[in-house]
């Protein structure tokens, strides 16, 4: 009977620290519980375990049967992942980790968003834990993210392809803000019913998501590579203007492609030496 007790102790007493792990790990985690519980449910019904209780009740043995009847926590612990698992298992999780364009980022994101905000009317998954999950989301997104840009070098790639790919991280991060907006209000009930200094610290919470690291990087890329389309063309122009003046003579077109050649050598060598999307300390 202790070893039985024991054995289902095990189960009852795992818990699942979400902050350093992943989206897909909180939901499994809970769904295993689930399944975990509900097969130590029916083994308890078993004719050999109810012989066994039935045994100790008739040796007057009260005390051992109702301590492993109730100090198991089975049943609160059912209730707990059976309530939990009302809102992990609608989130789409696998649609993000999946994607494989912006565009399936974005859809992937809206899926998941509108399911998170169910937390309002299933009050039994705790606040600061659905906040958790979203920044745990949002990791999960910077890393999906980081993955779909970096299939091409972005920082060599034709400037034309870029700006391209950028109109597509824009709406992608309109996406993003949006739908944190809107999980911000959809928990808005839940937020007010916070103390103050805790409410306030959410909020912050929140309002870090909406500042994407990864989006903040991906903004300088574009800045950067902005300036030096700029200066190239500049450049360009400059000599052009120098060409006509020696028209008639090779001088100043080989002096423009010179120019143009040794500055594009030198945006080579540091495109190359860089992960731009190193995001670290020490990136």
């Amino acid at each position: 009977m202790n070893a039985w007790y024991k054995d289902i102790r095990k189960v009852t007493t795992l818990e699942h620290p979400i902050e350093n792990g992943t989206a897909l790990a909180e939901i499994n985690f809970w769904a295993q519980m689930e399944r975990s519980l509900n097969s130590v449910k029916e083994q308890l019904m078993t004719r050999a375990v109810q012989e066994t209780l039935n045994v100790l009740s008739q040796a007057k043995m009260y005390r051992v049967v109702m301590s492993f009847q109730h100090d198991t926590d089975i049943h609160d612990k059912l209730k707990m992942a059976k309530e939990y698992n009302k809102l992990l298992k609608e989130i789409p999780i696998k649609s993000l980790l999946d994607a494989l364009t912006l565009e399936q980022i974005e859809t992937a994101i809206k899926k998941i968003f509108t399911a998170l905000k169910r937390v309002r009317q299933l009050g039994s998954y705790p606040l600061d834990r659905a906040i958790n999950l979203a920044e745990v989301i949002a990791r999960d997104f910077d890393t999906q993210l980081k993955k779909v840009v970096s299939q091409r070098p972005i920082m060599q790639i034709p400037y034309s392809d870029y700006k391209t790919m950028q109109k597509d991280l824009k709406q992608l991060y309109s996406a993003w803000t949006r739908a944190i907006g809107e999980f911000k209000q959809g928990i808005g009930n839940k937020l007010h019913s916070q103390i103050g200094a805790h409410a306030h610290k959410i909020e912050e919470r929140l309002n870090q998501m909406v500042d994407d690291p990864v989006f903040r990087r991906l903004n300088a890329i574009t800045n950067f590579r902005s300036e030096h389309h700029k200066l190239e063309e500049v450049i360009s122009a400059t000599f052009a203007k120098d060409e006509q003046k020696v028209a008639g003579s090779a001088g100043g077109s080989s002096i423009r492609e010179q120019a143009l050649t040794d500055m594009r050598e030198a945006y080579e060598i540091f495109a190359k030496s860089i992960n731009v999307l190193d995001i670290t300390k020490d990136g």
